[in-house]
């Protein structure tokens, strides 16, 4: 009942004064609070307990990485959305479609949704994405290939990915799945496809809840914002 009411308070509420861009889409990176500011209580219908909470034993990483590889995913548009309407994206693992006005800080975090890591892909940024169950050893081998990779751009956050192929790295329409991490295969995709979005700019990001956080932290700041045990 309590999140039915606040998503209704926020369906009424966010619906004037939004700006268009030259294509006719809600402006992207303007901040408005009758669409979309990265504050709360408007990012809560984002969020997803189940991408970010381990429910189950550990994922250990495989001995010999399996990848697969999807360089050619279908174009689902580039809309911006406001707050007020529910974003569901009918892949696993989206790599292209509606997304909200302003993107992430570039970074790691506690928990960002997949409404804004989308943005940062459609402007050449590199996702890198883990199951919140993935053994910390295997954490912090994709941390050493990020910095490897040498991506200055680019989210990394888990997600509620499958267990047998609990590591993903996402560029726009394009996404590079693995059972364990592959140094050299994330390196190789993210330099190839770094910068090759189709919207550039290198101008920060907006939202930063939960960036460089701790997950106790993260559901911490939930539980205070909201008044009850969020997730």
């Amino acid at each position: 009942m309590f999140k039915f009411l606040v998503w209704m308070t926020l369906t009424s509420s966010l619906s004037m004064g939004i700006n268009r861009d030259s294509k006719g889409r809600i402006k992207m990176g303007e901040s408005n609070h009758n669409c979309d500011d990265a504050e709360w209580p408007n990012n809560y219908i984002d969020i997803g307990c189940n991408d970010f909470i381990c429910s189950g034993p550990t994922v250990k990483g495989a001995r010999k990485p399996t990848v697969t590889l999807d360089l050619s995913q279908p174009d689902y548009g580039a809309m911006h959305m406001c707050m007020n309407k529910r974003i569901v994206y009918n892949r696993t693992i989206p790599s292209s479609g509606d997304h909200r006005p302003l993107w992430a800080k570039y970074g790691e975090y506690a928990y960002c949704p997949p409404q804004r890591w989308l943005h940062n892909a459609e402007h050449g940024g590199i996702i890198f994405l883990y199951n919140p169950c993935l053994e910390s050893s295997q954490i912090k081998q994709l941390r050493k290939a990020v910095k490897k990779a040498k991506v200055k751009k680019y989210v990394m956050t888990p997600y509620s990915l499958p267990r047998d192929m609990p590591i993903a790295v996402v560029a726009w329409r394009s996404v590079l799945q693995m059972n364990a991490v592959d140094v050299k295969q994330i390196v190789k995709f993210s330099k190839k496809r770094y910068n090759k979005g189709p919207e550039s700019t290198n101008k920060e990001g907006q939202y930063t809840f939960g960036y460089r956080k701790s997950l106790d932290s993260y559901i911490a700041d939930l539980n205070k914002i909201f008044g009850i045990e969020f997730c």
